[in-house]
């Protein structure tokens, strides 16, 4: 939307000279609210120590509701807060420049569904839509918004539990069975993306033929975990010294502190292994930075890993050689450790309650079938959690990519993913990229000469 209004240099208290308090008023009430529904703005009130965000805090409705007043008040705050100012005035000036003083008093329930919904229909035409559902839920007026997304991705399935819920979406009576439909729709492209995964046969496998790819859920390690080793034993000393008698941090353990030390790292160590999958060191100790580089944050991400699914053309395209990570299939993996699936990249790294998105978008982006998935190979996103009531996730296999071309190094390659399959007792299997483009390379090679010699 276009307000009109320059939010950098409008004198908001002129706002008060033009009877606009009780306007304000009502802002000020469902400012918190609207910082709750949108984490883009919200993550930029999760303010930190040392010029850093804080993800794995709570949004503070006082602090909030301080910041929206000194803006109206033209009051100056600590220099960390300019951006949030910035959000006050936009959403003072975006909210009066769209709906105007009049509605904002009447009719604020529209205003936030509006805000949540995804409609380039006038303002008019949108708010009479809304007054023709203003007796259903937001949630049934979403579900009712997202009909044609779910038609074409139940179509992109293409199995006969697709077909039937298809059926009943297409002779729907009740808008309680639509909620039926999207529960049964959620478990079923869980179910279908689970089943075409890659499932090895044997402990060690290499690949060298490009016939035989197949598509798989993996997840990269990009981490190097050794770097913060070094920060969780000094935790774990200055920890055991605090709680002893002598607390003087110089000092040496003493024997029975080396055993403590030793029986936690022995824990901490287990939990940085990044082949084993279904717990985590604490990631809230860390500090992470945005795609940009600028800011850094905290951010709760213990519970939650992410992956991407890859067809089985990528390895065939993919020059990654000298990767590792672990893949994922129906042998551990359960519909219920999905917490979502997105054809697009997402911040993960924030934490789940922080992603950032179009939240009018959240069943396209978040609810992604598999053919939605590989149209955006190796780049998409599936978040699992790590654990839950009724499971663990554990990972399949170890993988590693290596270009045989180049033997030390894909020995080297090969040593390590041997050792961390063996520390979490996985599969191994080993992709040979150089054999695998040779081999497709041949075979195209012989049917152009088979073609040739035939015309």
């Amino acid at each position: 939307f276009s307000t009109g209004i320059d939010s950098n240099k409008y004198n908001y208290n002129n706002f008060k000279d033009k009877d606009y308090t009780s306007t304000l008023k009502i802002l000020r009430d469902n400012f918190y609210e609207y910082l709750m529904g949108n984490n883009e703005l919200k993550n930029k009130f999760l303010f930190g120590e040392n010029n850093t965000f804080d993800y794995t805090k709570e949004l503070d409705k006082e602090l909030c509701l301080k910041i929206f007043d000194n803006t109206i008040n033209g009051i100056e705050m600590d220099y960390k807060y300019m951006r949030a100012y910035e959000i006050v005035r936009k959403y003072i000036s975006d909210m009066i420049g769209i709906y105007g003083k009049d509605l904002i008093e009447e009719d604020l329930d529209f205003i936030k569904y509006d805000l949540n919904s995804k409609c380039d229909l006038p303002l008019e035409e949108r708010r009479k839509k809304y007054l023709e559902r203003i007796n259903l839920s937001d949630k049934q007026k979403k579900l009712l918004d997202n009909i044609e997304i779910l038609k074409t991705k139940l179509k992109s399935i293409n199995s006969s539990k697709a077909h039937k819920l298809l059926d009943r979406l297409n002779n729907l009576q009740e808008i309680s069975e639509l909620e039926d439909i999207y529960m049964d729709y959620e478990i079923l492209f869980r179910e279908d993306i689970i089943s075409r995964l890659y499932v090895p046969e044997k402990d060690f496998t290499l690949v060298e033929d490009y016939k035989e790819l197949r598509p798989q859920l993996i997840h990269m390690f990009i981490r190097n975990t050794d770097k913060f080793k070094t920060d969780i034993e000094n935790k774990i000393i200055n920890e055991i010294i605090d709680n002893s008698q002598d607390k003087n941090r110089n000092r040496e353990l003493t024997e029975e502190e080396r055993k403590e030390f030793n029986k936690r790292m022995l824990l901490a160590n287990k939990m940085l292994n990044q082949a084993i999958v279904n717990y985590s060191y604490d990631s809230r100790e860390f500090v992470y930075s945005d795609k940009d580089g600028y800011n850094w944050y905290h951010a709760d991400t213990n519970n939650q890993l992410s992956g991407s699914i890859y067809s089985e053309e990528y390895f065939l395209n993919s020059y990654n050689s000298f990767m590792i990570g672990i893949g994922f299939n129906s042998e551990y993996l359960t519909p219920e450790a999905i917490v979502l699936s997105s054809s697009k990249y997402l911040t993960t790294n924030k934490g789940l309650n922080n992603l950032e998105y179009d939240t009018t978008r959240e069943f396209e982006l978040n609810s992604s079938t598999y053919s939605e998935l590989i149209k955006n190979d190796g780049k998409s996103e599936i978040v699992l959690f790590r654990n839950g009531m009724d499971f663990d996730t554990k990972a399949s296999y170890v993988f590693a990519t290596i270009d045989s071309s180049n033997p030390k190094k894909s020995e080297d390659t090969i040593t390590r993913a041997k050792e961390y399959a063996d520390s979490a007792n996985l599969k191994l299997v080993i992709y040979d990229l150089y054999k695998i483009r040779k081999s497709y390379e041949l075979e195209k090679e012989v049917t152009q000469k088979s073609t040739f010699k035939k015309s």
